[in-house]
């Protein structure tokens, strides 16, 4: 039997039905899921946006919207489905194919499953843009009419005939506006045109005529501005915007409209002047501007190219990198300029760029952006090359720490030299009972061999206490004009005997050597005590050199010298071959007490006491030294302006018997007791003061003679140099002996006797005898009557 035909469902047939609706709709029928992913697609989005319905179906709805429509619709969605309702009348613009965007009215509906539960969206989208693209032009015409009307309201319209040469000009109308204009009425404007051209300026008028005669030609539109002068003498700007027509007689007609612009003109040359003030002080700004753009230069200043040796042209479009050492230190700068520039609007740092030479310059780079509203337009950066600044800090710093070395210095040395001067004071007692009970001992006896270890260890300890005297410049010093290659040669023998015979020892004297003024004991210290570091310096074999030779210096060469001032010099070289100074013990070398050797090695008063020595002299010292390549010490003395005296030999004296009256003056009572002492065993008669008012009394009390005064120097009150011009006025001619642990500067200041002397603390009783012996005659040997 033959089947019965088939019957196709109610439902099938409307689904098929649905289906070719859906292929013949211009409007675009889509689905999504909760995610917003397309399920479904009609062809239609091929007409619309250019995909087919496979390229959308899979992707993203968001992925295809402009982007701020895509963060609206994402920020819409979330409540859509968390209510489950759906939209109308969305405006969305897709981006199409063709990378333009088309503008879409979007509806869209929920879909639910048999449970209720969203399934996601079916939408109808209806394609707008022709719409939207008619309305802006609408908008964009109704903007000006709006605008014609408000020139019309602000303007005059005209309508001029004239002949065809340009002559025999007429209004044939002329608006309202023309009194406030031109300061006229209608009517006279109608009557007499000339009354308005007239106002127009000469010069302008001719341009004008130029404009008027270019604009018949072509007929073409007249578009000028001119100045004129109206009844009440204001200078104004016009603007004229006029149209010609030739009209079948051969006259021409202008239609027209005037416009008042100068609070425009003004603002406009207002503007014009401000960008000339800007760019003049741009220009000549003595620091360097430049704009950029994405870190590629735009402009630059004159300052800037010639901080870094550029033309501008060589610099607008390039990238600043060309100026940095490193990709690291561009990108450094980059990125804290930039992300400061987000925060707060202006940002700074410190670089180096370099030259087109390739030195370098240390900068300081302020940046901000050109207009903060509008970032893309770039960036205004400011340097102020700090290259100088930084070498004069560092050099500032550098005097300001042989300053603070100096004054530290010169503090302890203070110390260093009261100290000396009240240890010298016991010294003096010490050696002076010493040198008292040892006339009354014999060699051999016990007590005498322990009296002369007494004496000994308390002439070291004398020898201690010069060291700190000569580093605090206070130990007495009797100068004398010295060649120093002779004093030099004198004391070769005993450097050779203090270095060692492993060390050698090299002597080269300058030549045409200039004399100097110091005491030649000062010269053997120095000299001692730098062999002594050098072959201490020395591991094994090595040499010492010692050089001299002379200098001239001018105010910038003694820049670099701490204490140096410009003058001629005398310079004394002593170069080791040792292990060097390291640069942070060469900025402590002249502390006192200060050594890089071993405990029980050295007291750290040797370069201390040549820093005195040479200060004293009002000199200055060098020292170049490189960890394992030895050390030179550079000493330089002032020229002195006078020929070297021969070297003599004093004469040893012999013990001698005393006689007269001596006022003994002294305030420390130990001295005083022990110089009186000495005295009386010299046969003679003292009186003793405990200070210079007592002295004062005795001698005015005193009715016999006084052989001599012997005074302290620094006492109480007053010096013993002012105590001696006071006795010399009552008892002219008194002779003077001068004791003390400090420098003969005090009493050369004030002046002494000529025929005074001098005796540092601690003192021989032989000594003392000699200096009076000196000053008084010879006297009797002792023994005699």
């Amino acid at each position: 039997m033959d089947k019965a035909p088939t019957r196709k469902q109610p439902g099938s047939i409307v689904a098929e039905h649905l289906k070719h609706f859906l292929a013949l709709t211009n409007e675009w029928v889509w689905a999504i899921d909760p995610a917003g992913t397309h399920t479904f697609s009609t062809a239609a989005v091929t007409e619309i946006l250019g995909y087919t319905p496979a390229e959308f179906v899979g992707r993203n709805a968001l992925e295809f919207m402009h982007e701020e429509d895509r963060r609206t619709v994402g920020q819409r969605l979330p409540g859509l489905i968390a209510a489950k309702q759906g939209w109308r009348g969305w405006i969305i613009r897709w981006k199409a194919k063709d990378g333009g965007y088309r503008i879409l009215e979007s509806n869209g509906s929920p879909i639910l499953d048999g449970r209720g539960n969203l399934a996601g969206f079916i939408g109808v989208d209806r394609d707008i843009t022709v719409q939207k693209q008619f309305e802006e032009q609408l908008r964009a015409t109704a903007e000006q009419f709006q605008r014609l009307n408000e020139n019309l309201a602000r303007g005059m319209v005209y309508q001029v005939i004239c002949s065809a040469d340009g002559s025999g000009r007429r209004f044939s109308y002329v608006s309202p506006a023309v009194e406030r204009l031109h300061g006229c009425t209608v009517e006279a404007a109608l009557a007499d045109p000339a009354m308005i051209y007239n106002q127009v300026i000469p010069e302008d008028r001719a341009l004008l005529a130029e404009a008027e005669s270019a604009a018949i030609q072509t007929l073409s539109q007249l578009n000028i501005d001119v100045r004129l002068r109206l009844p009440d003498d204001r200078l104004c700007w016009h603007n004229i915007v006029s149209a010609p027509r030739i009209l079948d007689d051969g006259n021409i007609i202008w239609d027209g409209i005037e416009l008042d612009i100068t609070d425009r003109k003004q603002a406009e040359e207002a503007l014009n002047q401000s960008q000339a003030t800007i760019l003049s002080v741009f220009e000549v700004a003595p620091v360097g501007i430049c704009l950029m753009q994405n870190r590629l230069y735009a402009r630059a200043n004159k300052y800037w190219c010639e901080t870094f040796g550029y033309p501008e042209e060589d610099l607008i479009g390039k990238s600043t990198r060309m100026l940095y050492e490193t990709d690291e230190e561009w990108e450094r700068v980059g990125h804290e300029l930039y992300n400061n520039l987000r925060t707060a609007g202006i940002a700074s740092t410190e670089t180096r760029l370099r030259r087109s030479d390739g030195v370098f310059r240390d900068v300081i780079v302020t940046a901000a952006p050109i207009n903060p509203e509008d970032p893309a337009q770039g960036t205004v950066a400011i340097i102020r090359d700090v290259t100088d600044k930084k070498k004069a800090d560092a050099e500032r710093e550098r005097m300001q720490s042989q300053l603070i070395q100096a004054q530290k210095i010169d503090s302890v040395g203070r110390l260093a030299g009261g100290v000396a001067h009240d240890f010298n004071n016991m010294l003096g007692v010490i050696l002076g009972h010493v040198e008292l009970c040892l006339d009354i001992t014999k060699p051999g006896q016990e007590i005498h061999d322990n009296l002369l270890e007494i004496q000994k260890a308390a002439e070291r300890s004398a020898n201690l206490t010069r060291q700190l005297l000569a580093f605090a410049r206070k130990q007495i010093i009797l100068p004398k004009v010295l060649d120093l290659n002779t004093t030099i040669e004198g004391l070769l023998k005993m450097m050779r005997r203090l270095i060692g015979e492993n060390i050698e020892l090299i002597w080269k004297p300058g030549t045409g050597l200039w004399p100097v003024h110091m005491d030649s004991s000062q010269v053997d210290q120095i000299l001692a005590n730098l062999c002594v570091n050098a072959r201490d310096a020395i591991a094994g074999t090595g040499r010492v050199s010692i050089l001299t030779g002379h200098i001239s210096l001018d105010a910038a060469a003694c820049a670099g010298h701490a204490g140096a001032s410009p003058g001629d010099y005398v310079v004394i070289s002593v170069a080791d071959t040792g292990s060097g100074i390291s640069e942070e013990a060469r900025s402590h070398l002249f502390e006192p007490f200060f050594t890089t050797k071993d405990m029980g090695k050295g007291t750290g008063l040797g370069l201390a006491t040549i820093y005195g020595i040479v200060t004293q002299n009002k000199g200055f010292i060098d020292v170049d030294s490189t960890p394992g390549r030895g050390t030179t010490f550079r000493i330089h003395i002032p020229r002195h302006h006078a020929a070297a005296m021969p070297e003599q030999n004093p004469k040893a004296g012999a013990t001698v018997k005393g006689h007269g009256k001596i006022l003994l003056v002294e305030d420390d009572p130990g001295m005083l007791q022990t110089c009186k002492l000495m005295l009386e065993r010299l046969g003679y008669t003292v009186l003793p003061a405990s200070s210079p008012a007592i002295a004062l009394r005795l001698a005015q009390d005193q009715a016999g003679g006084l052989a001599a005064l012997v005074t302290d120097v620094i006492m109480p009150d007053i010096n013993g140099v002012e105590l001696a011009r006071r006795l010399r006025a009552i008892r002219p001619g008194l002779k003077c002996l001068f004791i003390s642990g400090y420098t003969s500067d005090v009493f050369a200041r004030e002046n002494p006797p000529a025929d005074a002397e001098f005796i540092q603390k601690p003192f021989a009783a032989a000594a003392l005898a000699g200096k009076l012996e000196r000053m008084l005659g010879p006297a009797k040997p002792a023994g005699q009557p």
